[in-house]
């Protein structure tokens, strides 16, 4: 599998698709299926599920497969809720998103503070951006974007051992009404919460 710095052959132009996806995206609903990735490009993991955003900072992923995973942030906290282990961490929002692919699509800072533009370049009808995380201690070391006719269709990000997450979306509808009742996380009863924010 061709890196996409390969395949951007030191293109470098401003990434207008990715700044006008944000200026005009207030809430996001979408399904999701995720791959990841070893170095060699086998799958290792796949899961799926669906997402919903509403700028600023709230969002939620719900994984469906393999396991029910929740991942959601409030506005003030980061939730991750295990129904498998009847557990629920907690962080405030800052430390725990800082420089995030998450952060990115549902935070109000200017991209440029929190990531790099290594490439902005077209292949095979598709718009891409690529990004490096400005924050030394970020969990990824890329992160690239791809634009099919101004809706986002595939996410991939890079971690620091080299394996690939590859998210793909589907059925994605920007600025539907979401509902504040979407992004509040309840306890469910006997589910031990760690953490602090709760």
């Amino acid at each position: 599998m061709l890196s996409l710095m390969a395949m951007a052959q030191a293109a470098l132009s401003e990434p207008v698709v990715l700044d006008q996806f944000l200026a005009n995206t207030q809430t996001l609903r979408a399904e999701f299926r995720q791959e990841l990735r070893d170095t060699g490009g086998q799958v290792l993991e796949v899961a799926g599920g669906r997402v919903l955003i509403k700028r600023p900072n709230r969002f939620q992923w719900q994984y469906q497969e393999p396991y029910e995973q929740l991942v959601l942030a409030d506005g003030e906290r980061l939730w991750i809720y295990d129904k498998d282990l009847a557990q629920a961490s907690v962080a405030p929002i800052g430390s725990a998103l800082a420089a995030t692919p998450a952060l990115l699509l549902s935070g109000e800072r200017v991209v440029s503070d929190d990531f790099e533009l290594q490439a902005s370049f077209s292949r095979d009808g598709l718009e891409w951006v690529l990004l490096k995380p400005r924050l030394v201690s970020a969990d990824f070391t890329s992160l690239a974007l791809a634009f099919e006719a101004d809706d986002l269709k595939f996410m991939e990000l890079t971690d620091n051992l080299d394996q690939v997450t590859f998210i793909e979306f589907s059925n994605l509808e920007r600025n539907p009404q979401l509902s504040e009742d979407l992004f509040r996380f309840r306890v469910p009863p006997g589910v031990d919460v760690i953490g602090e924010g709760g």
